[in-house]
């Protein structure tokens, strides 16, 4: 599994801010295509291909070692690719609510904006783990192993550590600036 160093995002707290208005330079021109799959507010694993499909269609590439040799997602990895999918719902949603105040009032855009983005950290917050259920008890396990292995709900609803988040973030807005391939044809 990959290893989840907060990448070094300035003035963020990393306590409860996760992303900054400053993320959305160089989001202008992507294409926001929406999701038209299945299970868009599941946390069912069933859904996780059509999920991994549309984030690499867009330019999120799920890592690979996030996956067993057979395609599946590795069972302590549907938080990571659950809370990929949902944050980058949202990062989109934001992105294309930036564009909407810009078009209506340019000089004017950028409070509310800020606004919109404290509201998203605390709708980010959401997603972090509060429990402790993504601590790693020894070597890579989790105590959501340990629970599932014995039978229990381990992390039903698929949520991260802050520093999984953060990473996640971070990779998401990367990704989403990266050039395209077929930029370069």
């Amino acid at each position: 599994m990959t290893e989840f160093e907060s990448k070094e995002r300035d003035e963020l707290n990393h306590d409860f801010e996760f992303i900054a208005p400053k993320d959305f330079e160089g989001l202008s021109e992507i294409e926001i295509t929406p999701y038209e799959g299945e299970g868009e507010m599941s946390f069912s694993s069933k859904y996780d291909r059509q999920k991994v499909k549309y984030l690499n269609s867009i330019g999120v590439t799920v890592p690979n070692e996030w996956f067993k040799e057979n395609g599946e997602v590795i069972e302590n990895c549907q938080a990571l690719v659950s809370t990929m999918f949902i944050t980058t719902g949202h990062i989109l949603a934001m992105e294309k609510a930036r564009r909407v105040l810009i078009e209506s009032d340019p000089v004017n855009y950028q409070e509310r904006f800020n606004q919109l983005v404290k509201d998203s950290n605390v709708f980010l917050l959401d997603r972090v783990d509060m429990c402790g259920r993504r601590s790693e008890v020894l070597y890579g396990t989790m105590l959501e192993d340990i629970k599932r292995g014995l039978g229990f709900s381990a992390n039903p609803q698929r949520k991260v550590s802050r520093e999984e988040l953060h990473y996640i973030v971070g990779y998401i807005f990367d990704s989403l600036k990266k050039p395209k391939e077929e930029d370069f044809v």
